[in-house]
């Protein structure tokens, strides 16, 4: 029985009762690759304070406008997590792969190796033996460690990952 006392006013909150059987990932997806986040999608998800947890969250909510964090423009999205591993707790933070977009059987080489020219457009330097050849290529997908090249290299060619210094010297 919970009785008024001078110590307790109306409303004052006593006790909150967590239902953690259902857990949801709140995040900001950017607005360059929202278009690619789906509803009701299923995304894998790992821990960042337990390495062994690896799971999965449905996509439950995509906001209809943007917001603005850490001066990037870009969607809150809500994805639920059905059955948590009993070691989450809210509040701690996990990282979502959302795939963005998925290729296969494409010729890709390390972002490292591309390289972009003068008039702004993208560049590999191709091994020829003792000497390198520019070559100007077309990217395709990439992320932060690979890039995928469209045209321009050919599968099995080798490329640079250092920008020749003097290509005429070789």
């Amino acid at each position: 029985v919970v009785a008024p006392a001078a110590s307790v006013n109306s409303g004052t909150l006593i006790l909150t009762i967590a239902d953690l059987s259902r857990l949801l990932i709140v995040t900001h997806i950017n607005q360059i690759d929202i278009a690619q986040v789906k509803p009701d999608s299923v995304v894998p998800f790992t821990s960042d304070a337990f390495s062994d947890i690896r799971s999965e969250a449905k996509i439950s909510f995509i906001a209809p406008t943007a917001t603005s964090v850490n001066n990037t423009n870009g969607f809150q999205v809500e994805a639920l997590i059905d059955t948590p591993d009993p070691r989450l707790r809210p509040g701690m933070t996990v990282t979502l792969d959302i795939p963005v977009a998925d290729v296969r059987d494409v010729v890709s080489v390390p972002i490292s190796g591309v390289f972009s020219d003068v008039d702004d457009t993208r560049v590999v330097y191709v091994r020829q033996g003792s000497s390198s050849q520019k070559r100007e290529v077309k990217i395709g997908v990439s992320n932060l460690f690979y890039a995928e090249i469209v045209s321009g290299l050919e599968q099995g060619e080798e490329i640079l990952l250092i920008k020749p210094q003097d290509l005429s010297a070789g």
